[in-house]
C-alpha cells in the first residue's frame, strides 16, 4: 500500500489536552491510513502557546520546521529547559516528561513521528 496526501489537504484539529494552549495538529499518517507501527503528525503552536506537559509510553522524534521553542524536559530527576529552533531534531524516549513552549514571535511548526500504541502492548 502507498498513501500520498498534500499536507494542505489534511484538516487542522485544535489540541484539547491538559494545559495545551494555541496548539493545532494535522494527523498526517496513522492507523486510518494503514500505519501499524509509526504515526506522523504536524503540530502548529501559536506564539505564546504550549503543548501539554506530557509523558507517555511511546517514544517520538521531532523535527522543527519553523520557529523557536523552549523544550521542557527532565534529566536525572531535575527539570531542564533547552531552546530548540528551526532545523533541530529531538528524540524523546518512552516515559520522558516533555513540553514545547513557543517563545518566538512567529508560529512554531514541527513534525512528530511517534510509535503506535500496539507496538508497546497498549492495543
Amino acid at each position: 500500500m502507498v498513501y500520498v496526501v498534500n499536507v494542505g489537504d489534511v484538516g487542522r484539529v485544535r489540541l484539547e489536552k491538559g494545559e495545551a494552549e494555541g496548539v493545532w495538529v494535522r494527523y498526517l499518517v496513522g492507523e486510518e491510513q494503514g500505519a501499524g507501527r509509526f504515526y506522523l503528525r504536524l503540530y502548529e503552536v501559536e506564539p505564546g502557546g504550549r503543548t501539554p506537559l506530557d509523558r507517555h509510553v511511546y517514544e517520538h522524534e521531532v523535527y522543527i520546521l519553523q520557529g523557536v521553542a523552549a523544550l521542557l524536559y527532565e534529566e536525572n530527576g531535575m527539570r531542564r529547559t533547552r531552546e530548540v529552533k528551526q532545523g533541530d531534531v529531538i528524540f524523546i524516549a518512552s516515559d520522558e516528561m516533555h513540553q514545547f513552549i513557543n517563545i518566538g514571535e512567529d508560529k512554531l511548526v514541527f513534525l512528530c513521528v511517534r510509535g503506535a500504541e500496539r507496538i508497546y502492548g497498549e492495543k
